[in-house]
């Protein structure tokens, strides 16, 4: 970064001062510091009294690190796996697996740091998850909570994919950035086991055989792994 000072000792005699900064510490003062000071030093060479010495005036520079919108909101991962049990309750967060922590940060500054966060799904907005929470100002951990629990039905739905949408409010530019989320759906025993019909009449001849197959009747039960499995046994009594 270069910086050019004009010194004037009289109004017709002026010197520019031309001064170039490293790029680190250009970086450095873009990143961390809003002021840069320093003396400067105008050094007057005095040739007809030399036992006098020089003459020297010293003034005290400023600079001031003016923010330029030049970064976007970012997440600290492209995609997230998350897990959540079907139907809970409206409100509840769900889980990121293997510990991961969403983080979303803008490190522009002031007004240029503000940004919103939403859901989007194939490109629309997508209500069934609220992020909390939905204003940042610089930097934000990110939790996703359930907005709508019907959409939580595992033996319809196993997984949805959705996008977090962070974006500018008050620039110009209205930067954005995005993460994908695949939400799995875990399932519960919310499913009782179900036959075809309520009752069933069968008929067996008087002498048929022990072991003779009257009838196959079977229940199913639409939850899966141990909570689908399903036992049967018989209750009641006989007819005449």
């Amino acid at each position: 970064m270069s910086i050019i000072i004009r010194v004037c000792v009289s109004p017709s005699f002026c010197l520019s001062l031309f001064l170039c900064l490293s790029a680190s510490l250009s970086l450095s003062l873009s990143l961390s510091l809003s002021l840069f000071s320093f003396s400067l030093c105008a050094e007057e060479s005095n040739q007809i009294f030399p036992q006098l010495g020089n003459i020297t005036a010293n003034t005290l520079v400023t600079i001031t690190v003016m923010d330029v919108n030049d970064k976007a909101p970012t997440f600290n991962r492209k995609s997230y796996v998350a897990s959540v049990l079907e139907n809970m309750q409206k409100g509840m967060p769900i889980s990121f697996t293997k510990g991961n922590i969403m983080t979303v940060y803008d490190r522009d500054e002031g007004a240029n740091s503000h940004f919103v966060l939403t859901i989007e799904k194939d490109g629309r907005e997508f209500f069934d998850v609220t992020p909390l929470p939905q204003e940042v100002f610089g930097e934000a951990t990110v939790i996703l909570r359930v907005n709508n629990s019907e959409m939580l039905d595992y033996e319809t739905t196993k997984e949805i994919e959705f996008q977090v949408v962070a974006r500018e409010v008050d620039t110009p530019e209205k930067r954005s950035s995005s993460a994908t989320v695949l939400l799995q759906i875990q399932d519960m025993n919310d499913n009782a086991p179900a036959f075809r019909s309520d009752s069933y009449d069968l008929h067996v001849k008087e002498n048929a055989r022990i072991g003779t197959v009257i009838s196959q009747i079977t229940a199913t039960d639409a939850d899966t792994g141990v909570n689908g499995r399903v036992s049967y046994y018989l209750k009641g009594a006989m007819k005449r």
